[in-house]
């Protein structure tokens, strides 16, 4: 047995503190620790709080303390309670769980409240439950169905409102449960029904309504706004969408000012036609159409003009639809159907250009006057008239080129082609291209005369000069200027004759062509006998002269086409210095003169 301890076990607490010496027995509480005895050794074992006891650990202030792995008591800044009435969860993903069991596993979370980064989920685990969340009554203001849907409002109450504040707005977004309409900008829901289901409301006329982005990089991809009509028996006539502009008049009261409107033309070939609308005294006046097959511009026939600008010209085309006439570069003029301002004084611009790019050697621009009615002789088919203002100032047309029917029927169609001209401010006929040929001075008493110019005249002095008054032809005579003693003669003659005939050496044979039977005078000076041969195709008033200082010339014609004379047998002339003549009296028959 063994005896006391020595020296005498102290007993004491941590901090050194309640000491008790001399101890001979050490006593347990029953409720804190377990003794177990082996041998000569007893197991002191803690067996827990209660009874007084108490467990290790700290907790800061506010903390809610809670038990740790090690028994012992534990804190976290993440939850705290300020005793009064603020309990706290935090962190990076708090979470809340409610189950009937074991809610470590997901299957047992019968409602769980979580917050994750910038969201916060209430939802309930039971896939045969919805979470439903009310306002104390027996409405249910939010539904959340295990399948994802959400129900805002189920029992349809009028006063159960959706609405959502911006920083601006009151009613950023309004869902107003007893109007039945949906409300976004700034003010309130217009329980209007003319208004629409939707209202988007905008006070800042900076700010845009609505606009629709589409962030696809693809080259087709674009925002799409769809007005679709789903109709199951379309018919031809059926509107299919339509946007509406409407505003207040004077007193006060909603009136539509203008609409776009699609509408179905033909459905078994699908198509269709869009219109744009204004009002006009109270009435709809479709001003612009678009169809398949045509875009009508004031299909109303109203007092609707039709202008296009550019730049600097307010009237670069505008039809007048009261005058119904058109004005390019200009205002429509009254007596013309189309009317063309040239405002540019530069000669490299035209006041109109017709322009062909075609390749083909035949084709060219056409300005076809086509006069599409009943046709009898004498009618006019087209003119150009020249005009300008005289001295008033007042219009007038100073020439005038006129064509007109001679002859209408489809065997024998004949015109006349005349050009006229102010004389003494009288309108006279200058000339006329008809089919027997050209008219000069139509009219006998017009007293026109007609004169030709050749290069290096003066204005004075005329080549030819038809004098009307004293009805004969002037050569060299001038313009009116040459007084006529005798008015019989037909052709009169100034100056004298002067000039020289071509000739040519010919000391070899050649077969002459028709450009050598113009006049030209051949001589042969080689002593021999020179053969020209005539021409095949040779025409009636074809000739030439010849002659030879020495030896002769033969004139040959072919056999089988040609005669000389009267026969077919060659000619020689060989008396030595006369002139001779050869002459086409007809198609290849020649006659040769004997010597002058």
């Amino acid at each position: 047995m063994s005896g006391p301890v020595r020296p005498p076990l102290l007993v004491e607490l941590r901090d050194n503190t309640s000491q008790n010496r001399p101890v001979n027995t050490l006593q347990f509480l029953e409720s804190e620790f377990t003794l177990t005895n082996t041998g000569t050794r007893t197991l002191v074992a803690l067996s827990g709080g209660g009874g007084g006891g108490t467990i290790g650990g700290s907790i800061a202030d506010t903390q809610v303390a809670f038990g740790t792995a090690a028994d012992t008591i534990g804190g976290t800044a993440n939850f705290t309670f300020d005793g009064d009435r603020t309990l706290k969860f935090q962190g990076a993903t708090p979470r809340f769980y409610l189950g009937d069991t074991d809610v470590s596993t997901a299957e047992n979370q019968m409602l769980l409240i979580m917050k994750s980064g910038s969201a916060s989920f209430i939802y309930d685990r039971d896939d045969a439950a919805s979470l439903n969340l009310g306002a104390g009554d027996t409405s249910n203001h939010i539904i959340i169905k295990p399948d994802g849907e959400i129900i805002i409002n189920e029992g349809g109450n009028a006063e159960a409102d959706v609405r959502m504040e911006s920083d601006a707005y009151p009613n950023m977004f309004m869902l107003d449960a007893g109007f039945n309409k949906i409300f976004m900008g700034n003010g309130a829901v217009d329980n209007d029904a003319d208004l629409g289901l939707v209202q988007i409301s905008v006070g800042d006329s900076t700010q845009t309504a609505l606009s629709l982005i589409s962030t696809d990089a693809d080259g087709t991809s674009a925002p799409t706004l769809q007005l679709f009509r789903n109709s199951a028996s379309p018919v031809a006539g059926d509107q299919i969408g339509i946007i509406e502009f409407k505003g207040q008049n004077a007193s006060g009261s909603k009136v539509l000012y203008g609409s776009m409107n699609t509408q179905i033309d033909s459905t078994g070939s699908a198509f269709s036609s869009m219109q744009f609308e204004v009002f006009q005294g109270g009435s709809s006046r479709t001003n612009f159409r678009i169809r398949n097959s045509e875009v009508v511009i004031n299909e109303d026939s109203i007092d609707c003009n039709f202008r296009v600008e550019g730049v600097g010209n307010q009237n670069l085309i505008q039809a007048d639809a009261v005058l119904n006439t058109i004005g390019i570069n200009g205002v429509a003029q009254s007596d013309s159907d189309l009317t063309v301002y040239h405002t540019n004084s530069g000669a490299t611009q035209a006041a109109l250009r017709l322009v062909s790019t075609d390749g083909g050697a035949n084709v060219a621009p056409v300005l076809d006057l086509y006069r599409d009615a009943g046709a009898a002789d004498g009618d006019i088919i087209g003119a150009i008239n020249f005009s300008g203002n005289n001295s008033t100032p007042a219009k007038i047309n100073y020439i005038r080129i006129q064509a007109s029917i001679t002859d209408e029927s489809a065997t024998s169609a004949d015109a006349t082609l005349k050009f006229v001209g102010q004389r003494n401010n009288s309108e006279v006929e200058w000339m006329r291209l008809q089919g027997s040929g050209i008219v000069f001075n139509n009219i006998a008493n017009s007293n026109l005369d007609f004169a030709y110019y050749a290069q290096g005249f003066s204005t004075s002095d005329a080549l030819v000069h038809f004098d009307n008054s004293n009805a004969h032809v002037n050569i060299g005579t001038g313009l009116g200027s040459t007084t006529v003693a005798d008015n019989n003669p037909l052709l009169q003659v100034q100056g004298s004759i002067s000039g020289k005939m071509p000739v040519i050496i010919q000391n070899s044979d050649v077969t002459l062509t028709r450009d050598g039977l113009s006049g030209q005078t051949y001589v042969c000076t080689d002593g021999g006998t020179t053969a020209l041969t005539m021409p095949l195709g040779a025409l009636q008033g074809d000739y030439f002269y010849f002659v030879s200082s020495s030896g002769g010339i033969q004139i040959v014609v072919d056999l089988g086409t040609q005669t000389l004379n009267g026969g077919t047998t060659p000619i020689t002339r060989s008396t030595n210095n006369e002139i001779y003549t050869v002459l086409c009296i007809e198609d290849n028959k020649f006659i040769l003169s004997n010597p002058a």
